[in-house]
Protein backbone atom coordinates (compact mmCIF):
# COMPACT_ATOMS: atom_id res chain seq x y z
CA UNK A 1 0.00 0.00 0.00
CA UNK A 2 0.92 3.53 -0.46
CA UNK A 3 3.00 5.52 2.15
CA UNK A 4 2.62 8.75 0.11
CA UNK A 5 0.83 12.47 1.47
CA UNK A 6 -2.72 11.95 0.73
CA UNK A 7 -4.22 15.06 -0.96
CA UNK A 8 -6.34 17.36 1.64
CA UNK A 9 -9.72 16.32 -0.05
CA UNK A 10 -8.47 12.88 0.16
CA UNK A 11 -7.89 13.47 3.73
CA UNK A 12 -10.92 15.12 4.55
CA UNK A 13 -12.89 12.20 2.87
CA UNK A 14 -10.98 9.84 5.13
CA UNK A 15 -11.51 11.36 7.99
CA UNK A 16 -15.34 11.91 7.91
CA UNK A 17 -15.34 8.19 6.56
CA UNK A 18 -12.87 7.44 10.01
CA UNK A 19 -15.77 9.38 12.19
CA UNK A 20 -18.98 7.55 10.60
CA UNK A 21 -16.83 4.34 10.77
CA UNK A 22 -16.64 4.93 14.62
CA UNK A 23 -19.95 6.37 15.21
CA UNK A 24 -22.22 3.86 13.04
CA UNK A 25 -19.21 1.24 11.75
CA UNK A 26 -18.95 0.18 8.63
CA UNK A 27 -22.41 -1.44 7.76
CA UNK A 28 -24.00 1.74 7.47
CA UNK A 29 -21.12 3.19 5.19
CA UNK A 30 -22.39 4.72 1.85
CA UNK A 31 -21.27 7.28 -0.28
CA UNK A 32 -23.70 9.54 -0.08
CA UNK A 33 -23.23 9.96 3.81
CA UNK A 34 -19.67 10.66 3.46
CA UNK A 35 -19.87 12.85 0.99
CA UNK A 36 -22.19 14.67 2.71
CA UNK A 37 -20.13 14.64 6.16
CA UNK A 38 -17.35 16.10 3.98
CA UNK A 39 -19.32 19.00 2.38
CA UNK A 40 -18.70 17.46 -0.82
CA UNK A 41 -20.50 16.08 -3.73
CA UNK A 42 -20.85 12.78 -4.65
CA UNK A 43 -18.69 13.63 -8.05
CA UNK A 44 -16.09 15.02 -5.51
CA UNK A 45 -15.84 12.04 -3.15
CA UNK A 46 -16.42 9.45 -6.57
CA UNK A 47 -12.91 11.43 -7.59
CA UNK A 48 -11.02 10.05 -4.98
CA UNK A 49 -13.10 7.16 -4.25
CA UNK A 50 -14.85 5.62 -7.25
CA UNK A 51 -16.34 2.74 -4.81
CA UNK A 52 -17.00 2.30 -1.21
CA UNK A 53 -14.86 -1.16 -1.49
CA UNK A 54 -12.11 1.67 -2.69
CA UNK A 55 -13.34 4.19 0.61
CA UNK A 56 -12.78 0.96 3.09
CA UNK A 57 -9.34 0.19 1.33
CA UNK A 58 -8.54 4.12 2.19
CA UNK A 59 -9.07 3.75 5.82
CA UNK A 60 -7.37 0.42 5.88
CA UNK A 61 -4.29 2.19 4.30
CA UNK A 62 -4.59 4.49 7.03
CA UNK A 63 -4.31 2.67 9.48
CA UNK A 64 -1.62 0.56 8.28
CA UNK A 65 0.42 3.68 7.84
CA UNK A 66 -0.47 4.34 11.47
CA UNK A 67 1.43 0.87 12.53
CA UNK A 68 4.34 1.67 10.21
CA UNK A 69 5.14 4.38 11.94
CA UNK A 70 4.77 3.17 15.40
CA UNK A 71 6.87 0.53 13.87
CA UNK A 72 9.51 2.47 12.29
CA UNK A 73 9.62 4.45 15.62
CA UNK A 74 10.44 1.24 17.56
CA UNK A 75 12.92 0.31 15.14
CA UNK A 76 14.81 3.40 14.82
CA UNK A 77 14.94 3.04 19.14
CA UNK A 78 15.99 -0.96 18.91
CA UNK A 79 19.71 -1.13 18.47
CA UNK A 80 20.76 -3.60 15.84
CA UNK A 81 22.43 -6.51 16.05
CA UNK A 82 21.16 -10.14 17.88
CA UNK A 83 17.15 -10.43 17.74
CA UNK A 84 16.64 -6.76 15.93
CA UNK A 85 13.65 -7.47 14.44
CA UNK A 86 12.15 -8.98 17.35
CA UNK A 87 13.40 -6.46 19.57
CA UNK A 88 11.26 -3.62 17.30
CA UNK A 89 8.16 -6.08 18.05
CA UNK A 90 9.12 -5.72 21.74
CA UNK A 91 9.32 -1.87 21.56
CA UNK A 92 6.34 -1.32 19.81
CA UNK A 93 4.44 -3.19 22.41
CA UNK A 94 5.92 -2.11 26.01
CA UNK A 95 7.53 1.31 24.85
CA UNK A 96 4.47 2.33 22.44
CA UNK A 97 4.84 5.79 20.56
CA UNK A 98 1.23 6.65 22.20
CA UNK A 99 0.11 5.94 25.55
CA UNK A 100 -2.39 3.17 25.86
CA UNK A 101 -4.82 5.41 27.66
CA UNK A 102 -4.09 8.23 25.39
CA UNK A 103 -7.40 9.74 23.27
CA UNK A 104 -5.67 8.71 20.00
CA UNK A 105 -4.54 5.37 21.03
CA UNK A 106 -8.39 4.74 22.03
CA UNK A 107 -9.93 6.29 18.68
CA UNK A 108 -7.30 3.99 16.97
CA UNK A 109 -8.11 0.79 18.50
CA UNK A 110 -12.09 1.59 18.22
CA UNK A 111 -11.77 2.07 14.07
CA UNK A 112 -9.56 -0.89 14.06
CA UNK A 113 -12.39 -3.05 15.96
CA UNK A 114 -15.22 -1.57 13.32
CA UNK A 115 -12.60 -2.25 10.27
CA UNK A 116 -12.01 -5.71 10.88
CA UNK A 117 -15.76 -6.64 10.05
CA UNK A 118 -15.11 -4.84 6.44
CA UNK A 119 -11.89 -6.77 6.33
CA UNK A 120 -13.79 -10.01 7.12
CA UNK A 121 -15.82 -9.99 4.47
CA UNK A 122 -12.68 -8.53 1.96
CA UNK A 123 -9.70 -10.44 2.95
CA UNK A 124 -7.65 -8.38 0.29
CA UNK A 125 -7.66 -5.42 2.25
CA UNK A 126 -5.02 -7.02 4.23
CA UNK A 127 -2.95 -8.16 1.90
CA UNK A 128 0.00 -5.01 2.93
CA UNK A 129 -0.30 -6.57 6.79
CA UNK A 130 0.81 -10.29 5.25
CA UNK A 131 3.55 -9.25 3.27
CA UNK A 132 4.85 -6.99 6.81
CA UNK A 133 4.35 -10.23 9.20
CA UNK A 134 6.28 -12.05 6.20
CA UNK A 135 8.98 -9.91 5.83
CA UNK A 136 9.14 -10.05 10.18
CA UNK A 137 9.49 -14.07 9.14
CA UNK A 138 12.44 -13.57 6.72
CA UNK A 139 14.33 -10.90 9.59
CA UNK A 140 13.62 -13.86 11.87
CA UNK A 141 15.17 -16.43 9.80
CA UNK A 142 18.26 -14.41 9.42
CA UNK A 143 18.76 -13.86 12.64
CA UNK A 144 21.04 -15.13 15.62
CA UNK A 145 18.15 -15.50 17.95
CA UNK A 146 16.71 -18.73 17.99
CA UNK A 147 13.84 -18.64 15.80
CA UNK A 148 11.27 -20.35 18.63
CA UNK A 149 11.72 -17.10 20.63
CA UNK A 150 11.33 -14.46 18.12
CA UNK A 151 8.20 -16.46 17.09
CA UNK A 152 7.10 -16.03 20.87
CA UNK A 153 7.38 -12.45 20.59
CA UNK A 154 5.31 -11.83 17.51
CA UNK A 155 2.49 -13.52 18.73
CA UNK A 156 2.40 -11.83 21.89
CA UNK A 157 2.59 -9.27 19.78
CA UNK A 158 -0.05 -9.96 17.99
CA UNK A 159 -2.32 -11.38 21.24
CA UNK A 160 -1.87 -8.55 23.56
CA UNK A 161 -2.82 -6.00 20.30
CA UNK A 162 -5.92 -7.95 19.64
CA UNK A 163 -6.88 -8.39 23.29
CA UNK A 164 -6.65 -4.36 23.38
CA UNK A 165 -8.73 -3.24 20.27
CA UNK A 166 -11.39 -6.16 21.21
CA UNK A 167 -10.94 -5.57 24.79
CA UNK A 168 -10.94 -9.62 25.62
CA UNK A 169 -8.26 -9.07 28.69
CA UNK A 170 -6.09 -6.25 30.14
CA UNK A 171 -3.39 -6.79 31.43
CA UNK A 172 -2.69 -5.20 34.98
CA UNK A 173 0.94 -4.07 35.67
CA UNK A 174 2.08 -6.36 37.84
CA UNK A 175 1.09 -8.55 34.71
CA UNK A 176 2.69 -6.58 32.19
CA UNK A 177 5.81 -6.40 33.94
CA UNK A 178 5.65 -9.76 34.69
CA UNK A 179 5.57 -10.67 31.13
CA UNK A 180 8.01 -7.84 29.83
CA UNK A 181 10.69 -9.48 31.82
CA UNK A 182 10.39 -13.32 30.79
CA UNK A 183 10.05 -11.86 27.20
CA UNK A 184 13.38 -9.95 27.94
CA UNK A 185 14.93 -13.04 28.77
CA UNK A 186 13.75 -14.74 26.17
CA UNK A 187 14.99 -11.96 23.44
CA UNK A 188 18.00 -11.52 25.58
CA UNK A 189 17.33 -8.00 26.26
CA UNK A 190 19.51 -6.26 29.07
CA UNK A 191 17.41 -4.78 31.76
CA UNK A 192 17.55 -0.83 32.36
CA UNK A 193 19.43 0.25 34.56
CA UNK A 194 18.23 2.47 37.24
CA UNK A 195 20.16 5.51 38.48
Amino acid sequence: MSTEKASPVREKILEAAEMHVLEHGTSSLTLEAVAKAAELSKGGLLYHFPTKDDLVKGLVTRVYEHWMRCLQAAYAKAKPGKGHMARVLFQDTFEPELPLDSPQWKRHQRLVAALAAAVSHNPQLILCCRETYQKFLIEFEKDELPLGNSLIMMCVYDALWWSTVFGTYTLNEPQREALKNSLSQLLEIEPKRSL
